[in-house]
């Protein structure tokens, strides 16, 4: 064990509590960033032809993000989506947009990018939209027998 002697310095509790409240604001600090896809991967979405569908694009972003851009690649042409076929949530955090795929041609992949006051999306977030196939007959009983099952 060791004795303390007078040279030793003695904080007073005020300079702890000083020193406590600066740890616990740099802890709290976040770090301000471009927005970034909240998913990591080509989502798949199906959809028939005339069948509307609601596609979120959400972001992890601090601060928010102010602006969303979409735009649709078939194999034939690349085009930006018009603002007023989507909306963005009022945290900042996501951008939903109603598609309708009408023929052949509007089946693709749907691309977003988020801006918020830091910077631009470097990598957007992405969405194949496929044809959605007939159920299978296989498919079809399955569900049907999950079904009965799960009411049984």
């Amino acid at each position: 064990m060791q004795r303390c002697n007078s040279d030793h310095k003695v904080f007073s509790p005020k300079i702890y509590s000083d020193i406590s409240k600066i740890l616990l604001e740099c802890l709290s600090c976040s770090v301000s960033d471009a927005p970034t896809c909240r998913q990591e991967r080509i989502l798949v979405v199906g959809a028939s032809r005339a069948e509307s569908l609601d596609i979120a694009c959400e972001v992890e972003t601090d601060p928010p993000a102010r602006s969303f851009k979409w735009k649709f690649n078939n194999s034939g042409e690349t085009l930006e989506v018009s603002p007023d076929r989507f909306a963005a949530t009022s945290n900042g955090t996501m951008s939903i947009l109603r598609y309708t795929p009408v023929s052949e041609l509007d089946y693709g992949t749907l691309s977003c990018w988020a801006q918020n006051a830091i910077g631009t999306q470097t990598s957007p977030c992405v969405f194949q939209v496929v044809a959605a196939g007939k159920m299978s007959a296989a498919v079809a009983l399955f569900t049907a027998f999950f079904s009965v099952c799960v009411k049984w």
